[in-house]
């Protein structure tokens, strides 16, 4: 319970609630629509970048679910961020997670879905793992060219 405490503690300062306990509403309230890297700790900007704490973003999962779409847009803003620092193999891996996740709760063909596709076939461009990127990147337009041209 104490340990409990002092995570939302620390989850509450990392949000900017100096004094408040993060709670179930509060966390969706703050992370809907997006969960913004610097409120984590990560990509200040600055220069002066911080490695995240997974602290923060377990509270997030555990008070949100995992697989909440606003848990899934803070894995994805995150692994976007750590794709900018170079860090290509956690930004794999989240990306990863993040897809898996919208597929579950989204489907296969939710626009969500499709952002996670594409950005993970950017990290892996990045990596020069251009079969899979390419395979990534064809499913992405396969599904523009069916939800776009129709609705533009």
């Amino acid at each position: 319970m104490i340990k409990g405490l002092f995570q939302r503690d620390k989850l509450a300062a990392a949000l900017g609630m100096k004094g408040q306990r993060a709670n179930r509403e509060v966390i969706n309230q703050l992370s809907a629509p997006v969960m913004e890297p610097q409120k984590l700790g990560y990509g200040t900007g600055d220069g002066d970048d911080k490695e995240f704490d997974p602290v923060i973003l377990a509270q997030i999962e555990e008070e949100l679910g995992p697989d909440h779409p606003n848990t899934l847009t803070t894995v994805s803003n995150l692994a976007t961020e750590l794709q900018a620092q170079g860090k290509f193999d956690q930004a794999e891996m989240m990306n990863r997670s993040a897809l898996l996740g919208r597929e579950k709760i989204r489907g296969k063909f939710h626009p969500e879905t499709m952002t996670s596709v594409n950005n993970l076939a950017s990290v892996l461009c990045d990596q020069e793992k251009y079969e899979e990127a390419e395979e990534l990147n064809r499913r992405v337009l396969a599904w523009r060219e069916i939800n776009l041209v129709s609705n533009h």
